[in-house]
């Protein structure tokens, strides 16, 4: 079973770390090792991994999790 964690960075990549399996657009796995870190804005030269790109592209995007309901 996968367990994986992924965590949005500010103004860059998405961190995934634990168990988990990255397939490409044929279903065919990637290899990877340890933690690995994907493009969010879509400049990276080495799709789908980030290479830095976004800080010269200028990309910015915060993401937060939104506050849980409140209860009635």
């Amino acid at each position: 079973m996968n367990n994986a964690t992924i965590k949005a960075s500010r103004n860059g990549w998405y961190q995934v770390s634990g168990s988990f399996t990255l397939l490409d657009s044929a279903g065919k796995p990637y290899t990877t090792t340890g933690d690995i870190y994907l493009c969010r804005c879509g400049q990276s030269k080495n799709k789908p991994f980030c290479d830095s790109s976004h800080k010269a592209a200028g990309f910015e995007s915060t993401v937060q999790a939104p506050p849980p309901p409140a209860t009635p």
